[in-house]
């Protein structure tokens, strides 16, 4: 059995993916799986189902987790991947301006004398 690797995630962003397992044996419909995930490094803030393996959550803290994912077939057969999860850092939101601020040309256009020639 081998277990297929995990795409990255992003603090504060749901994250989901499936864990996945090719079993070496031909799979005659009766196999069940029972996975298992423990990470490194703190609380990752992601979870796994034991019976369908679908990882989700919403990551924290942006680091490189070691994630050791186990998966236990029906005839007890138990295979472990040990991979690195990168949880990249939330984009910055961009800041609002205060409402009393204007564009410099609405500005420059209010500070220019008027032309008024007298004839």
């Amino acid at each position: 059995m081998t277990v297929a690797p995990l795409t990255g995630a992003t603090v504060d962003t749901a994250y989901s993916a499936t864990a996945t397992a090719t079993l070496m044996d031909v799979d005659d419909g009766t196999y069940t799986n029972v996975w298992s995930m423990t990470a490194s490094g703190g609380a990752l803030g992601l979870t796994i189902d034991a019976a369908t393996g679908a990882i989700s959550g919403t990551p924290t803290a942006a680091g490189d987790y070691a994630v050791n994912l186990s998966v236990t077939d029906s005839l007890g057969n138990t295979v472990s991947s040990g991979i690195t999860l990168t949880v990249t850092p939330a984009a910055a939101a961009l800041a609002a301006m205060p409402s009393h601020y204007q564009p410099v040309e609405a500005i420059n256009q209010a500070e220019q004398p008027k032309n008024t020639k007298k004839k």
